[in-house]
């Protein structure tokens, strides 16, 4: 029988990410990932090293934050709305966001975090005609993750958005434009 080494590293990847949103980590080991992957725990050592290099695969291929290409996006409220479920629903994140020294600067968990929500926060930003301060990108930011990870009703998405728009009117859009060559200014090119 041949072996598939890609195929063999997504099935360990896949159980340990089974296993992290089932029991949290807890019972997360070598052992229990290689028999829930039905490998040799070898093969994990041999593809990832080590369980922090397994880790660091997980992490790599996990959002933090929801695509936002994927939210609805007809209104503001609609758009916040859809990123708290997403979060909600992200219990691989949740569980990894909860390892101790996740929150340090250095952390790759930390890392990972803040690009994907540094990805959300341009998206909203290309929805406002004009420009939301950065400490008002990241209240809302830090209002939606809280009401996510609490269940917290007390702020509607509505409340959120006005909160920190100061009336600015949220675009729906479906493309970007990308400006054009002459379009860009002489010292860019």
């Amino acid at each position: 029988m041949l072996r598939n080494r890609q195929e063999t590293s997504n099935r360990i990847v896949e159980s340990a990410i089974e296993l992290i949103e089932r029991d949290g980590f807890a019972g997360w080991g070598v052992n229990a990932v290689a028999r829930t992957a039905g490998v040799d725990k070898v093969l994990l050592y041999r593809y990832f090293e080590s369980l922090d290099g397994l880790l660091h695969a997980i992490v790599d291929q996990t959002l933090f934050w929801p695509e936002p290409e994927s939210l609805p996006n007809q209104s503001a409220e609609a758009f916040i709305e859809a990123t708290i479920d997403s979060l909600r629903k992200n219990r691989l994140a949740r569980q990894l966001i909860g390892l101790p020294g996740s929150d340090s600067p250095l952390s790759r968990i930390f890392l990972k975090h803040e690009a994907d929500k540094e990805r959300w926060i341009m998206f909203v930003q290309q929805h406002v005609e004009a420009h939301l301060p950065p400490e008002d990108t990241e209240s809302l930011c830090a209002m939606v993750f809280f009401s996510s990870a609490t269940n917290s009703q007390k702020l509607s998405p509505g409340d959120m958005w006005e909160r920190v728009s100061n009336s600015i009117e949220w675009v729906k859009r479906e493309e970007f434009p990308v400006p054009a060559l002459e379009e860009l200014p002489t010292e860019l090119l």
